[in-house]
């Protein structure tokens, strides 16, 4: 009976670690957005939030941070000081913004630091695992 129950314990521990019906441990991170607001650049906070979803593949932690185009400068949202937003347990996120003529969403590493603002826009590898535009870009 010892053995039985040795055994149960071994197996068990090997379900432990591994990962859950439908994950992938070899999943590439993809962050995507699926509304925005329509509000003019400005000043003011936009009526609605700029929404998504992102999956991290591998990668702990990962944040999303928002840029909106006025101008041809892209400002990061909602604030400098504020530039992270967070991924829920559903793979969903949602951003506070200014309004703006396009978005951008990066999904970054936890330690990326935002610059307040981009002239052009940043390339996926190092802290940027992957990036949305908003309008898409046809393929």
């Amino acid at each position: 009976m010892k053995v039985v129950w040795t055994s149960l314990a071994i197996i068990a521990a090997l379900f432990v670690g591994l990962p859950s019906y439908g994950q992938s441990t070899n999943e590439k991170p993809t962050i995507a957005i699926i509304s925005v607001p329509t509000d003019s650049p400005g000043e003011n906070m936009a009526s609605e939030h700029i929404k998504g979803t992102a999956a991290m593949g591998n990668e702990k932690g990962a944040k999303v941070v928002v840029y909106a185009l006025g101008g041809d400068t892209w400002w990061v949202q909602p604030y400098e000081t504020s530039p992270y937003t967070d991924i829920g347990d559903d793979s969903k996120w949602e951003s506070q913004t200014h309004g703006g003529t396009k978005f951008l969403a990066l999904l970054v590493k936890p330690t990326y630091k935002p610059q307040g603002k981009l002239s052009t826009i940043p390339a996926t590898g190092g802290d940027v695992l992957a990036v949305a535009k908003w309008p898409p870009e046809k393929k």
